[in-house]
């Protein structure tokens, strides 16, 4: 029945949706028509409009023609006046009257003659255009009485075809609706019979999952427990103080093997043992074992030793090629090139002049991707230019010593005055601890052994802060502390005259550039580019051969 009854109104609504359609239709197409009539009585008005402007037209030249009436009449005023001078006066301004009187009514019939045609054509072509007007205006309305008429047609042969169906309609409803009810009834009994036999197959799935998630989860938990053991286990051997338990490594290997171990001995008592795989595991975990005992105590020792020299850490991402400059600082190129080839090709040396190639070379050097150790050497020589700047002689420690710099960055001298400088290029968001101050003093006081008559102090220059713990250290042991001091671009050619009278420049590449000791004093200066260094005379030092 519901499917009938839902067939008779989808029926009824294609029907509805067509009427409306239909009577739609219609009356966009009596709207076309009044905006067509709407059209031509803007067309008419439009004309209308013109016409009145012809009449505007007319209206001007009848006030011409006024205006000429009243100068005749002046002028006729004036000869009535001058005809008492002279006869002669008289006859002649008759003449003349009698001229522009001519001309005067000539000018007006024109005037005329024009009026009476722009009144004749104004006449005209409203008439013609009422007759439009009415025209169309008739044939717009027949044709919408025509439409009127069809519509009404149609929509009364729709309404009869409408109730036909519906007729025809509820006839097969009531023939197949009998049917269909019985179906549904034999479909409802199935359909509690499939109920209740899933019901209970339902009962007994639920019961033995239960009974298999229960034992699951005995087990889970229990696995649980050991692992939750043995991660203690693993954390009390790994949280251990060196100090505390000097067989710190050998338990911690220990440890690891024990879980190998377990590995091994599932792999032989699991339900398909693999004995071959387990003795493998087993062979694999006692060489393992050994492995993590040496790393433990090399990691261990690596720990102690950064702790007690901290200058050590800064080492750790150091490269091999930053390794390999330190090493080369010693051996002397073999030619110019030998000392450029990182910073320009064969083709570029060979076809660039001198000034050309080396400030190439220059340029890619400054502009190169830097490494931790080559940016903390960067802030070393610009300290250092600084300090050559107020007259301080210079020795860059760390760019020459490398890994035996002991904390002692820059060692600068004036008179009987020195400072032990470290520096510390870190990033705004880090802090120095109190180890740095400590390793700075200890390297202050061995300078003070090695320069008994010279008054040595320390200081700590750094981009970044101190913690207040590491302040009061520095305070207390008259450590000198400079915070944020950034580094700015300053000119990079070392200008040196030597004692021989050698004007040499080198470039920060170069072999020797930081055992140069820029003395203002002497005539010795930075340059910004290579061109002003050869400008005022000085060479490219690409080759040292000296001790």
């Amino acid at each position: 029945m519901e499917y009938y009854q839902i067939a008779g109104i989808c029926l009824f609504l294609c029907v509805v949706t067509y009427l409306l359609g239909n009577a739609h239709g219609k009356k966009a197409e009596r709207e076309g028509k009044t905006v067509q009539s709407k059209q031509l009585a803007e067309e008419i008005s439009t004309q209308k409009a013109e016409i009145e402007k012809q009449k505007a037209k007319i209206y001007k030249n009848q006030d011409q023609l006024k205006a000429l009436h009243e100068s005749v009449n002046k002028m006729e005023y004036l000869r009535l006046q001058r005809e008492r001078a002279s006869d002669d006066e008289t006859n002649t301004l008759a003449k003349r009257r009698a001229e522009k009187l001519s001309v005067v009514e000539q000018r007006y019939k024109t005037l005329q003659n024009e009026t009476e045609v722009l009144e004749m054509n104004y006449k005209g072509k409203q008439s013609a255009l009422e007759r439009i007007y009415l025209q169309k205006k008739n044939l717009l309305d027949s044709e919408i009485s025509h439409l009127h008429s069809k519509y009404e047609e149609k929509e009364k042969e729709l309404e009869k075809q409408y109730r036909e169906k519906e007729i025809a309609f509820r006839l097969d409803y009531f023939k197949h609706k009998n049917r269909y009810e019985y179906e549904i009834n034999q479909l409802e009994l199935s359909k509690e019979n499939i109920e209740k036999s899933l019901d209970s197959e339902k009962t007994k799935y639920l019961h033995d999952r239960e009974v298999a998630l229960s034992s699951f989860e005995r087990n889970l938990n229990a696995r649980k427990l050991s692992l939750d053991n043995r991660e203690r286990s693993i954390q009390a051997v790994i949280n251990t103080s060196i100090a505390c338990n000097p067989f710190l490594a050998q338990q911690f290997a220990d440890c690891l093997y024990m879980v190998d171990l377990k590995d091994a001995d599932y792999l032989k008592h699991k339900k398909r043992p693999a004995l071959t795989a387990a003795e493998k595991v087993q062979e694999i975990a006692a060489q393992k074992r050994v492995l993590q005992e040496q790393c433990k105590l090399q990691e261990y020792q690596l720990n102690l030793y950064e702790s007690s020299f901290p200058w050590l850490a800064e080492f750790k991402e150091i490269s091999t090629e930053d390794l390999q400059q330190l090493k080369s600082v010693d051996s002397a190129p073999d030619s110019e090139y030998s000392s450029l080839r990182n910073w320009l090709s064969p083709q570029e040396y060979q076809s660039l002049s001198s000034v050309e190639r080396l400030q190439l070379a220059l340029d890619r050097y400054s502009k190169r991707q830097k490494s931790n150790w080559q940016i903390g050497i960067e802030y070393e020589r610009y300290v250092g230019y600084c300090y050559e700047k107020k007259g301080y002689r210079v020795r860059y420690n760390g760019a020459m010593e490398g890994l035996e710099d002991m904390g002692r960055d820059l060692i600068v001298s004036r008179n009987k005055s020195m400072f032990v400088i470290q520096c510390k290029r870190w990033a705004v968001e880090k802090t120095i601890h109190e180890k740095h101050i400590f390793q700075l003093f200890g390297t202050t006081i061995l300078q003070k052994l090695e320069h008994p008559d010279y008054n040595v102090g320390g200081l700590f220059v750094t981009t970044t802060t101190l913690s207040d713990l590491a302040k009061s250290c520095a305070e207390y042991l008259h450590i000198t502390v400079i915070e944020s001091f950034p580094l700015k671009a300053y000119p990079l050619i070392k200008c040196n005259i030597s004692k021989n009278g050698d004007k040499i420049y080198h470039l920060p590449f170069d072999q020797q550039y930081d055992r140069v000791i820029i003395d203002p004093d002497d005539g010795d200066f930075y340059a910004s580019t290579v061109e002003e260094a050869e400008t005022k005379g000085f060479r490219h030092a690409w080759r040292w051969t000296g001790s």
